[in-house]
Protein backbone atom coordinates (compact mmCIF):
# COMPACT_ATOMS: atom_id res chain seq x y z
CA UNK A 1 0.00 0.00 0.00
CA UNK A 2 1.54 3.32 -1.32
CA UNK A 3 -0.14 4.79 1.19
CA UNK A 4 1.03 3.02 4.56
CA UNK A 5 3.30 5.04 6.79
CA UNK A 6 7.00 3.77 6.67
CA UNK A 7 9.07 4.72 9.99
CA UNK A 8 12.85 5.23 9.54
CA UNK A 9 14.62 2.58 11.75
CA UNK A 10 16.81 4.94 14.32
CA UNK A 11 17.92 4.17 17.33
CA UNK A 12 15.69 6.25 19.62
CA UNK A 13 16.87 8.26 22.61
CA UNK A 14 15.81 10.45 25.09
CA UNK A 15 12.30 12.12 24.56
CA UNK A 16 12.15 9.61 21.79
CA UNK A 17 11.08 6.59 23.84
CA UNK A 18 8.00 8.81 24.77
CA UNK A 19 5.35 9.32 22.37
CA UNK A 20 3.40 12.60 23.05
CA UNK A 21 0.05 10.79 24.07
CA UNK A 22 2.15 8.93 26.80
CA UNK A 23 3.28 12.66 28.73
CA UNK A 24 1.57 15.19 30.82
CA UNK A 25 2.11 18.47 30.87
CA UNK A 26 2.46 19.94 34.56
CA UNK A 27 4.84 23.26 34.22
CA UNK A 28 5.42 25.88 32.01
CA UNK A 29 9.06 27.97 32.56
CA UNK A 30 11.13 30.67 30.98
CA UNK A 31 15.15 31.15 31.45
CA UNK A 32 15.83 34.39 29.70
CA UNK A 33 14.38 34.58 26.39
CA UNK A 34 13.73 30.39 26.03
CA UNK A 35 10.35 28.85 27.01
CA UNK A 36 10.58 25.50 28.57
CA UNK A 37 7.81 23.13 29.68
CA UNK A 38 8.06 19.78 32.00
CA UNK A 39 6.66 16.71 31.20
CA UNK A 40 5.57 13.76 33.42
CA UNK A 41 5.11 10.24 32.51
CA UNK A 42 2.70 7.81 34.02
CA UNK A 43 5.37 6.90 36.77
CA UNK A 44 5.06 10.60 37.69
CA UNK A 45 9.07 11.23 36.55
CA UNK A 46 9.42 14.68 35.16
CA UNK A 47 11.36 15.81 32.19
CA UNK A 48 12.25 19.43 30.90
CA UNK A 49 11.82 19.40 27.29
CA UNK A 50 12.41 23.03 25.29
CA UNK A 51 11.37 24.08 21.56
CA UNK A 52 13.53 21.66 18.75
CA UNK A 53 13.42 18.52 20.78
CA UNK A 54 12.62 15.45 19.34
CA UNK A 55 9.58 13.33 21.03
CA UNK A 56 8.17 10.61 20.24
CA UNK A 57 9.11 8.40 16.45
CA UNK A 58 8.18 11.56 14.55
CA UNK A 59 7.63 14.31 16.81
CA UNK A 60 9.28 17.50 17.57
CA UNK A 61 8.41 20.07 19.98
CA UNK A 62 7.37 23.36 17.37
CA UNK A 63 6.06 26.03 19.90
CA UNK A 64 5.90 26.70 23.93
CA UNK A 65 3.21 28.76 24.38
CA UNK A 66 1.67 30.44 27.82
CA UNK A 67 -0.57 26.94 28.39
CA UNK A 68 0.27 24.84 25.53
CA UNK A 69 3.07 22.78 23.85
CA UNK A 70 2.43 22.52 19.92
CA UNK A 71 4.22 19.00 18.99
CA UNK A 72 4.71 18.64 15.46
CA UNK A 73 5.06 14.57 13.94
CA UNK A 74 5.55 14.45 10.13
CA UNK A 75 5.19 10.96 8.73
CA UNK A 76 6.03 9.64 5.40
CA UNK A 77 4.09 7.04 3.04
CA UNK A 78 5.63 4.50 1.07
CA UNK A 79 5.31 7.06 -2.25
CA UNK A 80 6.75 9.72 -0.57
CA UNK A 81 3.96 11.87 0.87
CA UNK A 82 4.74 13.86 3.61
CA UNK A 83 1.79 13.49 5.96
CA UNK A 84 2.05 16.59 9.22
CA UNK A 85 0.30 16.37 12.05
CA UNK A 86 -0.35 18.93 15.13
CA UNK A 87 -0.66 17.35 18.59
CA UNK A 88 -1.50 20.55 21.46
CA UNK A 89 -0.45 19.19 25.15
CA UNK A 90 -2.69 20.97 27.82
CA UNK A 91 -1.46 22.56 31.15
CA UNK A 92 -4.44 21.35 33.21
CA UNK A 93 -5.19 23.71 36.25
CA UNK A 94 -4.80 21.81 39.51
CA UNK A 95 -7.50 19.51 40.67
CA UNK A 96 -8.22 19.05 36.73
CA UNK A 97 -8.44 15.71 34.94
Amino acid sequence: DMNEIVDIEDRLTGMQLFEPGQLNLVALMRSGSQNMAMVEDFTGKGYVISEGIKIGRRGVVKKIAPNTVVIEETAQTRAGKKIITEIVMILKKEGEE
